[in-house]
């Protein structure tokens, strides 16, 4: 469910899984020979311990970093960062950090792909993404944590157009979890 060219893939590159939840995605990477960072702030999720070249860590990505509120949702796959609002669902603290702060962290100079399914946070990130540092980016922008002003996509197009080229933008109707979302890719230019 998430688009990738696993042709700008190599062989020890490393790879981000931001909202791992299932793994799917992180396994199919690793199994390419890629190192993954797999990330998921929900806490009830526990990182696979049989994958050889996978790294999971309870953590959420931000286009700010520190410490955030995440809802947990009584559906897990719509479990999200908050940053203001009331709601009935009860709501925790979670670490959180910028994709530069996690480079730093994990001492990552460049990634083969990032994978954004975070619930919302997407467009905060990519309307504040720091430069080329990706081969590529997948993304699920998810319009049911928040209604989004349609100029934002534009927006972000128009600021990840200085690196990056749409490979594809498509409206995907059904969806597992739930509502609709937009599957996008966006690759380096000149790849």
């Amino acid at each position: 469910e998430h688009t990738i060219d696993t042709s700008l893939l190599t062989e020890g590159g490393f790879v981000l899984d931001a909202g791992c939840r299932n793994f799917a995605f992180s396994k199919n990477i690793a199994s390419r020979g890629c190192y993954v960072l797999a990330i998921d702030a929900d806490p009830s999720i526990e990182g696979p311990k049989e994958i050889k070249n996978l790294f999971f860590q309870n953590m959420a990505i931000t286009h700010t970093g520190g410490d955030k509120f995440f809802l947990m949702h009584d559906n897990p796959e719509a479990r999200h960062v908050v940053y203001e609002g009331v709601s009935k669902f009860p709501r925790i603290k979670v670490p959180s950090f910028t994709i530069l702060q996690l480079m730093e962290r994990f001492e990552v100079k460049h990634w083969d792909a990032v994978k954004l399914d975070v619930e919302g946070s997407e467009y905060d990130i990519l309307e504040n993404w720091p430069g080329p540092i990706a081969e590529q980016i997948s993304i699920e922008f998810h319009e049911h944590c928040g209604q989004r002003p349609k100029q934002l996509y534009a927006s972000i197009l128009a600021h990840l157009g200085q690196w990056y080229r749409v490979e594809r933008h498509v409206l995907e109707e059904k969806h597992c979890a739930g509502p609709n979302y937009w599957d996008s890719l966006f690759v380096l230019n000149g790849k």
